[in-house]
């Protein structure tokens, strides 16, 4: 009788778990989505870490026994989409040269400077593509966006780490489009995820080629440049100087690679911050200038707003406050909350009225 018992209890386990993949199997995509983002019972909300970029981001660095400890509050978004511990490799762009990443020893700082949060890595990376290939509409945008979302169920955007462009280094012409790219993948990035204010972090390019590759060596100078000035507001730069390579001169080793992690952390806390009411990825310490105050008060009125935008040459090279400023919004649906916004930060404007859907504005300190 007792073996009796324990047949019929089989059997009905097996109709359950029968039933329960039949009607897994016809569940909608959002629904296993949600299912697959369940994941092992990790504290939330995870501060949610979107990796993106080429080779260098990927991580190509030799696999050493520190990278294979499991941190207990660092945590990555896997192919299957379920959170497991964040180890290296955290790409599988190439599972044959996948190695060490900088995004591993970002996470770990920013969660032994944090110790009440748990931190989420997506790794999104794909060696050997262009900025083009992330354009929005694009397979990688694509997947960057949906892995992303899935990722924010169990807590909040808190950056995007972006370190791109060797691919992008073939010819003057080429850089010379690189960084309006940038830009609009920036704006388009944090639309799509409805994080106009999220933290966004640039690396150069390796220093190793010196003047052998003088377009690589602009690159890192226009890269800096654009973030000082502050072309995408709440962007930031990290520097790769000193910075260790493989003997390709081109993608840095796994020394190299952590100490990337660590600027990645030096640069997202520098922005941030700290205080008992306040997360620290929330808002920057303080809007920089740099001698383009309009071109940063419009860029972050308009991110801001959802606003696409075009701003003219003269706004991002003249360097004072004396001359006259002007820029291009397209279809700007609150013109007094951009004008009393502008006003807070010492701007007076005339505006014209639209002319085929566009508004010119001029601006200048009172």
């Amino acid at each position: 009788m007792p073996n009796r018992r324990i047949n019929v209890a089989f059997r009905m386990a097996l109709i359950g778990l029968l039933a329960l993949l039949l009607s897994g199997a016809t569940a909608s995509p959002i629904a296993a989505a949600e299912a697959a983002a369940a994941g092992p019972p990790v504290r939330e909300p995870l501060h949610i870490f979107l990796l993106i970029g080429q080779s260098n981001m990927a991580g190509r660095g030799k696999i050493e026994e520190q990278d294979r400890k499991v941190h207990p509050h660092v945590w990555k978004l896997d192919q299957a989409n379920q959170w497991v511990p964040a180890t290296d490799p955290l790409h599988v762009d190439k599972p044959r040269i996948a190695g060490v990443s900088l995004g591993s020893t970002f996470g770990r700082i920013i969660a032994d400077r944090n110790e009440n949060i748990q931190v989420g890595l997506v790794p999104c990376a794909v060696g050997g593509t262009r900025i083009d290939q992330w354009a929005k509409g694009g397979k990688l945008y694509t997947n960057a966006i949906a892995r992303a979302r899935i990722a924010m169920q169990r807590g909040e955007l808190k950056g995007i780490l972006w370190h791109q462009g060797e691919g992008d280094c073939g010819s003057q012409a080429k850089l010379d489009a690189y960084f309006p790219k940038l830009t609009q993948l920036v704006r388009e990035i944090r639309g799509d995820l409805n994080a106009p204010v999220t933290l966004f972090i640039a690396g150069q390019l390796s220093r190793a080629w010196g003047d052998e590759k003088p377009v690589r060596k602009e690159f890192n100078i226009r890269l800096n440049r654009y973030s000082r000035h502050q072309t995408s507001p709440y962007f930031a730069a990290v520097l790769s100087e000193n910075v260790s390579t493989k003997s390709d001169k081109t993608h840095f080793d796994a020394a190299g690679l952590r100490e990337l992690g660590k600027r990645y952390a030096d640069a997202w806390s520098a922005m941030a911050v700290h205080s008992s009411k306040r997360d620290p990825a929330v808002a920057p310490q303080a809007i920089r200038f740099n001698g383009h105050p309009v071109s940063q008060a419009v860029s972050i009125m308009a991110e801001r707003g959802a606003i696409r935008y075009s701003v003219d040459a003269d706004v991002l090279a003249a360097p004072i406050w004396s001359q006259l400023f002007s820029a291009e919004f397209r279809n700007v649906p609150a013109k007094r909350a951009l004008q009393g916004a502008l006003r807070q930060l010492g701007l007076t404007m005339m505006m014209e009225e639209p002319a085929g859907g566009v508004y010119r504005i001029a601006f200048r300190k009172p």
